[in-house]
């Protein structure tokens, strides 16, 4: 490793290329052949520049590599707890080669997510999530594929005779349009809280905000998936009976399984009844917390009305697709390069679309 004198012009082309701050150290801190060092250079240079997670935002503030090493610190800070990576090895639960801790300890981390309500339970991005990509405009079209007319065709079931014409699986651009909505937050440091407030105190602070944004954007996206999505094995007699979400698993035509059950507290209420799930043969749940996972899949809550009583089960592996706008999550990187800190401005532009209609089914309940 070695230290790198971290600059403004690095920032700017950061935001003139679209890349991360990482991209633009990587070639100026290149490990040797075999290292098997884990840290990347942001991290090395974290290391380098003494940002630990004790330190103070009053001595981050006289070290202009260290307000920078900041601006990186506070975006990746927002961007894991938004998309559900925090605990266990967060990318700030970094150690020397000591094996010391020097940003954040993995314990505070789990503690954080539980405690303040997005424990591994909760329905989370990264649950439900196929593909993320980043595009520039508010207002998106997008390529699909067509699985009703790839079944209808048969591709992959008979062999083409020679001389034949292979049938034809078309990826088209649809016609609708799927729009990006701003989630921000404007943060104000008063003078007081600059002086006695660590790093990793400010850490705390983003994700309990960024874990707002999560329980919003989480929102968003499961509307996406339960819109027009079709109803299956209808539950009647005031319970959920095994063989309903048997059936409902069994309704899901090829390549689609599902991988996620998500229901808002009645409806797991309903689940946790079915006797198979309370076989402490199979599942400890009583004794763990571990929930069951119900034919090998995830079973996640989701507090929405929109649900009622039912069950939504997906296919995460092709049903939703993530569109996030180029760009930082602090947009006023000047701000916090310079160390004006007393109000600054955090956002994120994101929107869902579905991209298969067959990798959702909902389990809907007549009581």
């Amino acid at each position: 490793m070695k230290k790198i004198e971290l600059t403004k012009s690095m920032i700017d082309e950061v935001h003139e290329k679209g890349i991360t701050l990482n991209q633009v150290l990587e070639p100026l801190d290149v490990l040797e052949a075999g290292s098997n060092l884990k840290l990347d250079a942001v991290q090395r240079q974290m290391v380098m520049h003494g940002f630990t997670k004790n330190i103070s935002l009053e001595e981050v503030k006289k070290d202009k590599n260290k307000r920078i090493l900041l601006w990186e610190f506070m975006q990746r800070a927002i961007m894991e707890a938004v998309d559900g990576k925090v605990g266990g090895k967060g990318r700030f639960s970094i150690l020397t080669e000591d094996g010391n801790a020097v940003i954040f300890p993995d314990t505070i981390e789990t503690d954080v997510k539980t405690a303040i309500g997005q424990g591994d339970n909760y329905l989370a991005l990264s649950d439900i999530v196929a593909i993320n990509k980043n595009v520039e405009q508010t207002v998106v079209k997008n390529a699909y594929f067509n699985m009703t007319k790839l079944a209808a065709s048969k591709v992959g079931r008979k062999r083409v005779t020679e001389l034949g014409k292979f049938p034809v699986a078309s990826i088209e651009v649809g016609t609708a349009s799927t729009s990006l909505y701003k989630y921000g937050r404007k943060v104000k440091i008063s003078y007081e809280a600059e002086r006695s407030m660590q790093v990793d105190e400010l850490k705390l602070a983003l994700y309990a905000i960024a874990f707002q944004w999560q329980v919003d954007m989480v929102s968003d996206a499961v509307a996406v998936l339960l819109s027009g999505a079709s109803d299956h094995n209808v539950a009647t007699g005031g319970t959920i009976a095994y063989l309903d979400l048997l059936n409902l698993d069994l309704n899901y035509g090829k390549p689609f399984n599902p991988t996620v059950y998500i229901a808002n507290t009645t409806g797991l209420g309903k689940i946790f009844a079915i006797t198979q799930f309370q076989d402490s043969r199979l599942f400890d749940t009583a004794k763990s917390g571990i929930w069951p996972a119900p034919f090998g899949r995830k079973l996640r809550r989701f507090d929405s009305s929109d649900l009622d009583e039912d069950v939504l089960s997906i296919d995460s592996r092709f049903a939703l697709r993530q569109l996030t706008q180029s760009g930082s999550v602090i947009r006023e990187a000047d701000k916090v390069i310079d160390g004006q800190w007393n109000e600054i401005v955090i956002s994120l532009v994101r929107g869902w679309d579905l991209m298969h209609s067959g990798a959702r089914l909902k389990l809907d309940f007549a009581a």
